[in-house]
């Protein structure tokens, strides 16, 4: 011990964009993800699978994280909603907007929060169904 501080190095902690949101392909196994720096001092990030199925045998490799951004853009690319389904869910957002602001709220408080999808806007899991506030 030094100056009051125990020798013992904490380990650090990363926060990687797509961790806990992919499954593997080949296995079902989670996807994790890890910080590599190179003989130059570029930091990297790589996901793969944790291989932890213990009845499959997963032979898939890592990513790195600017390829795996190009795969998502890609898939992201064939999702095509048409203009009348998109004014619809519109619609029922402004509808369970305009609920919230006569019940004061209260729904909201009922409704169990599953993601932030950007800075005050949630996807929430109401009786009525799913919904974006």
């Amino acid at each position: 011990m030094l100056l009051g501080k125990t020798s013992r190095v904490r380990a650090k902690t990363h926060v990687f964009a797509y961790s806990g949101l992919m499954r593997c392909g080949s296995c079902g196994g989670n996807i994790t993800a890890e910080e590599k720096v190179n003989r130059y001092g570029s930091h990297y990030a790589y996901y793969h699978c944790t291989h932890r199925k213990r009845d499959v045998v997963c032979q898939e490799k890592c990513a790195e994280e600017r390829q795996l951004q190009k795969q998502i853009l890609l898939f992201l690319d064939t999702i095509y909603l048409v203009q009348q389904e998109v004014d619809r869910l519109l619609a029922v957002i402004e509808d369970e907007r305009v609920k919230e602001r006569y019940d004061g709220g209260e729904s909201r408080r009922r409704s169990k929060v599953l993601w932030r999808v950007a800075p005050g806007t949630w996807i929430t899991s109401r009786s009525s169904g799913i919904a974006i506030s």
